[in-house]
Order: structure tokens, then sequence, then C-alpha cells
């Protein structure tokens, strides 16, 4: 590990204590710290509304660069090497036959896996990636309603959706636990809430972000999150899905936000698991919280798992 990242954890005491708290064993723990101590490989997935992974590898080769072909979907691509060309500033980028995005960050649409026609909503969208991925995963068919509050994010989520050829979408702005007060309706077939959190994947995109991290403001998190995860699954029809996911592994923003759900709702909570990606059930307790054994169905993903940032999901049906 880095030394002023050792140095940085032997004072970030409180962030340690609950990664213990999470793993139950030192090496692990020394082997999480490491990781997300480290830069998140840059992983990219070809846009099949433009381009066939075929096509696209034939299109890196000529530029030289070196990509791997991820197991568990055929669509992500890690980019080992290419020729120090900011992939961002790339031809097949701006022509939207690829997105740049973040491994987890795929993980929600591949497990709520919309059917072509249906109708979908993306209730915190912004900057697009979910949105444009379940666009390609609808073939451009049904509708998805990409909702989010900030316009400076709105800007960015209808640009990507317009370069990446994504016809499906209708984009509203509205706070998220304000949505379902304006439908009135339990309207779509699938919900996709990736709530805004801690972010504790963000910590291997910038220092920073770990420097500011601060165990105070998780429970603020969670009460936001709960309301957002409401009026979500308010939106939805009965037996329609929902996935709830965060990029971070607080339990108080994850399975208890889950739990909250549980308690309130007629819910089913669904098994996740991915093939050739290595995910770890839902907790059960954690420091003073307990959660019922549905809660184990959710699903975790460490760092030093797959070499990816931190995330959460559960898959939500609505009885």
């Amino acid at each position: 590990m880095d030394k002023e990242y050792a140095k940085f954890f032997s004072e970030k005491k409180a962030y340690v204590e609950r990664v213990r708290g999470l793993l139950n064993d030192e090496s692990e723990v020394e082997k999480f710290l490491e990781f997300i101590s480290k830069p998140l490989p840059l992983t990219v997935r070809a846009n099949t509304l433009k381009i066939t992974p075929e096509a696209l590898v034939k299109r890196f080769e000529k530029k030289e660069w070196t990509v791997r072909q991820e197991q568990f979907y055929s669509h992500a691509f890690t980019v080992i090497d290419s020729h120090e060309t900011a992939v961002g500033n790339s031809s097949e980028h701006f022509l939207g036959y690829f997105y740049v995005q973040e491994i987890v960050s795929m993980l929600p649409a591949l497990v709520l896996k919309p059917e072509k026609n249906s109708f979908v909503l993306d209730l915190c969208a912004a900057p697009g990636s979910k949105t444009t991925q379940l666009s390609q995963l609808m073939e451009n068919s049904g509708l998805i309603v990409a909702n989010d509050v900030r316009i400076d994010r709105m800007r960015a989520l209808v640009t990507n959706s317009q370069r990446c050829g994504c016809m499906n979408v209708l984009f509203t702005r509205n706070a998220g636990q304000a949505f379902f007060r304006k439908l009135k309706e339990q309207y779509f077939d699938c919900v996709l809430v990736d709530a805004p959190c801690s972010g504790e994947s963000m910590f291997r995109k910038s220092w920073k972000y770990l420097q500011n991290w601060h165990e105070s403001e998780i429970r603020n998190f969670s009460e936001l999150q709960y309301s957002i995860a409401v009026s979500g699954l308010n939106s939805l029809k009965e037996n329609g899905k929902m996935i709830y996911s965060t990029c971070t592994l607080s339990p108080e923003e994850n399975e208890a936000v889950v739990q909250k759900l549980l308690d309130n709702f007629d819910i089913k909570l669904k098994k996740i698991s991915i093939k050739n990606f290595k995910t770890r059930q839902g907790i059960t307790e954690f420091r003073d919280l307990r959660f019922s054994e549905e809660v184990k169905n959710c699903c975790r993903v460490y760092p030093h798992d797959n070499d990816t940032g931190a995330f959460f999901m559960a898959l939500i049906e609505k009885k």
C-alpha cells in the first residue's frame, strides 16, 4: 500500500473500524484497504445501439489499444493500454460507440433486465450511464423516464443519451422523493433507484473523497435514500421489479433502507447472482443493527473481490 494511504488509514480510524465490522478478518481488511487505495481500472461499455462488440474490438485493434473483454458481460471492456490517448477524446467515444463506465455501474441494469417495450423509470439518472445501458438492453423500444433533480447533471444526462442514440428516453427534472407525488400512478414495469450515497466507490477516483468522508453524514443519506426508494416503489406496478443500489458499503444506507421497505411494504427480495462475477450476500447485523434473514438476498460487491468500486444492490419485487 502507498505510504501516504497507510498513514491516512492509521489516522482515519473510524473508517477502518467500520471495514473491520463488515469483514471480520484482519488479512481481508488489509486487502480491502490496499485495493481501495488504488486507482480504478478504466472500463468501457460497447453501445450496441450503434456498434457490435466485435466491430468495436476491431476498432480498438486498429488503434493498437490493449483491451480485455470481461467474462461477466460481453459488452464490457477493460482498457489496459490506450497508448497515452485519452479514451474520452477518441472518435469512437464522440460517435457514441462506447460509454466510459465503471464495472459496478453496469450491474443494476443487467440485474433489472427490462423487457423490450416495457416502461422503465430511472429515478436518479444523471449523468446517464445506466439510462443509456437500459436503452441499449431494451433495443430503443418502450419508454424510459430518466429523472434527476440538478440542472447541471441533467445537461450531461441529455447529452450522453443523445450521443448514444437513445431514442426511447423522456427526461424529467424532479426531486426523487417527490416524483410519485407528481405522478400519482403506479405506472412502471421496472424502476431503478441508484440512490445518492456516501460514495465509497469514489475513494478509488480521488483521495479527496476519502479525506472528506465523515461517519456523521451516513445517517442523513439513509433518510434521503429511504424517501427516494419509497417514491420509486410507489411508482411501480404490482408484480413489477425495482433495483435499489448504492456505491457504498454502509449498512445504514443499504440493508437498513431495504429492511425499512420490507417492514412497510408488501414486497419480496429476489436473490441476485451474476455469472463470472463475485458478489456476497447482504449482512444481517452490524453493530447495534439487526436485519431479517431475507436481507441476505441482497448483493454486496467489495473492491478487492473483482478490482472494482464498492457497490450494493437489492432486487425488489412488488407483490
